[in-house]
């Protein structure tokens, strides 16, 4: 029989286990996260009167799409086909020297 007073403290192995837990957990909520503001984004912009959102975007829109091309590139390396129903929504457009996008 063993004595409990000699056994070693189980805590540190059931903190790492924790901590194990909450990053992988943590890992898919963060994909989630970034995939629907993506989403909601591409969403916003084209389900509504696009011409007025990009005229609102003014010069930034070029920043604003590139930034939303990378991010959808980023989710696509985590899980391919995750940006599929985002990009069936998008037309064509034309981006501008001055920073301004217009539908083509």
């Amino acid at each position: 029989m063993s004595n409990i007073l000699n056994r070693p403290k189980i805590v540190e192995k059931a903190k790492e286990v924790r901590i194990a837990n909450d990053i992988i957990r943590n890992t898919g909520s963060l994909f989630q996260q970034v995939l629907r503001a993506w989403e909601n984004s591409v969403s916003q912009v084209w389900n509504n009167d696009t011409a007025a959102v990009l005229a609102e975007f003014g010069t930034d829109a070029v920043e604003i799409f590139r930034i939303s091309a990378e991010t959808a590139k980023f989710l696509e390396a985590l899980k391919p086909g995750s940006t599929t129903a985002g990009r069936a929504l998008m037309r064509p457009f034309t981006a501008h020297p001055d920073g301004t996008i217009t539908l083509d």
